[in-house]
């Protein structure tokens, strides 16, 4: 990566790719949504874009923060002069927290609109704030920590291992392919950690903590149930991937005027 890296190209960039990914492939995130739930899929069009707005509303501000908190952290620690390894690792777990934080309300309001019968996303807040209070954003929090900060992780250092070895030689096409290599690989080895995300937030009055609804899910329906859904998650992040890693460097070489750049 090079160190004259500017914010502001990373931020901007990196909210494009967001909205990028929700725009295109929100169906998808449905699909994955009403399976961890065991509940039958709405066929009609208009279902498959509940909490839409939500999930657009998030994606530039989430992304966005991603991007900004881990350029920012790699450019310090490679100032340090810290192994490649040290320096992935700390820049994708700090941008990664920061980026749940920011999440995190967007998320639980999304999974309720997805599945309940009314997507009037006023309304679901409006349910939140009366039932459970300000604080109702951020049921599932620990869980959506736990899903992204080793997600986020194991996928940076996947796509910065194809990508600085070089595997294969398409030109700016790379970012989309390490792209989407690391979201499916990454999507998979996390989905359990998913599966329990979703139970929390759409369901806040059975499960209270990560551990205890990991434990009831597995008592209830057993470790199969640990990977409902999965192969819409993969489908949806691999695709997710490439959009992501290929917009952003696309953006970010436009509004950085570089030719190529290194992450």
């Amino acid at each position: 990566m090079e160190k004259s890296h500017s914010f502001y190209p990373s931020f901007l960039s990196g909210g494009l790719a967001g909205a990028a990914i929700d725009l295109t492939l929100h169906p998808l995130d449905y699909i994955k949504t009403r399976q961890h739930r065991d509940q039958k899929l709405d066929i009609k069009a208009r279902a498959f874009y509940k909490g839409l707005s939500a999930a657009l509303l998030s994606s530039f501000p989430c992304a966005a923060t991603f991007w900004g908190c881990y350029m920012g952290s790699k450019q310090y620690m490679l100032s340090k002069d810290y192994s490649l390894a040290k320096v992935e690792t700390f820049s994708s777990v700090n941008a990664s927290f920061a980026c749940c934080i920011v999440r995190n309300p967007f998320e639980r309001v999304k999974q309720l609109a997805q599945i309940g019968d009314n997507i009037k996303i006023r309304k679901t807040i409006n349910l939140i704030l009366k039932e459970e209070g300000a604080k109702g954003f951020y049921k599932g929090f620990s869980a959506l920590c736990a899903r992204e900060i080793p997600f986020d992780t194991i996928q940076m250092l996947i796509f910065q291992t194809l990508n600085y070895t070089d595997l294969m030689d398409f030109g700016n096409m790379n970012y989309f392919l390490y792209g989407g290599i690391a979201g499916g690989i990454t999507a998979y080895v996390t989905s359990p950690i998913d599966v329990v995300k979703t139970r929390m937030m759409t369901n806040a009055s059975q499960y209270q903590s990560f551990l205890q609804t990991f434990v009831i899910i597995y008592k209830n329906e057993g470790i199969k149930a640990f990977w409902k859904g999965w192969i819409a998650r993969v489908v949806y992040i691999s695709l997710g991937g490439m959009l992501y890693f290929g917009v952003f460097n696309t953006a970010f070489k436009s509004f950085s005027h570089k030719t190529t750049i290194k992450l």
